[in-house]
């Protein structure tokens, strides 16, 4: 599997409008990665660390370390597009340690452990200002390269600042969703893609639009 290296590219969109946003890097381990799969986990995936960046300088700064725990885990790097509000992280986790006390000593230490992982990533706790749209495209070699190109220049209808970026399986389209020139609709778009699937014979899953979700940062 090809190495993925998007650190470039995604230092370019990150937005910073007040000090209280940053953004969440998680570093997940794929059973797709692994010859045999987890066959031990229950789990599909499984998050091994996570970083919290400020500012360019941050990711500039953590670049080498993000890389050498990608190599190390044998894992991948993925930017959270949802940049996060640390107000309202503070008050969801204040919120859910009031609950804890309701709860029984195992029930309470359980539900802690998965607090301290989700919260930082949960929707409600998103910077509203910030909202990208994103295609993945999983087609690779060089009809996947053509596929990117062909796509790349029709997405142009609906939006000037698409960034491209590679993925282990494909690539990756992404654009703000409010921008200085105009707001790209969400449901014309939806329509184009369904269309675009068909004309070009790909299935469901080859071709998917997301909404401030993960991207890959860095694959080894």
């Amino acid at each position: 599997m090809k190495t993925v290296d998007n650190f470039d590219t995604l230092r370019n969109i990150l937005e910073f409008p007040t000090k209280d946003v940053f953004y969440v890097i998680s570093i997940i381990q794929r059973p797709k990665d692994f010859a045999e799969g987890f066959t031990e986990r229950r789990h599909k995936e499984h998050f091994v660390k996570h970083y919290f960046v400020r500012s360019v300088k941050e990711l500039d700064d953590l670049k080498p370390k993000i890389i050498e725990c990608c190599k190390l885990y044998n894992a991948r790097a993925y930017l959270g597009l949802d940049a996060k509000n640390i107000k309202k992280v503070i008050s969801k986790t204040i919120q859910d340690e009031a609950e804890l006390l309701l709860l029984d000593g195992e029930q309470a230490i359980s539900r802690y452990k998965k607090n301290y992982h989700s919260i930082c990533r949960l929707k409600e706790c998103s910077e509203s200002s910030l909202r990208y749209v994103h295609l993945d495209l999983d087609r690779s070699g060089t009809e996947g390269y053509d596929l990117a190109l062909d796509l790349e220049a029709k997405l142009l209808e609906f939006s000037h600042r698409w960034r491209v970026l590679n993925s282990p399986n494909g690539y990756h389209f992404i654009a703000k969703i409010r921008s200085n020139d105009g707001n790209i609709n969400i449901q014309e778009l939806g329509n184009f893609l369904k269309k675009y699937k068909e004309e070009n014979s790909l299935e469901e899953t080859e071709l998917e639009m997301k909404m401030n979700s993960m991207v890959v940062l860095f694959k080894g």
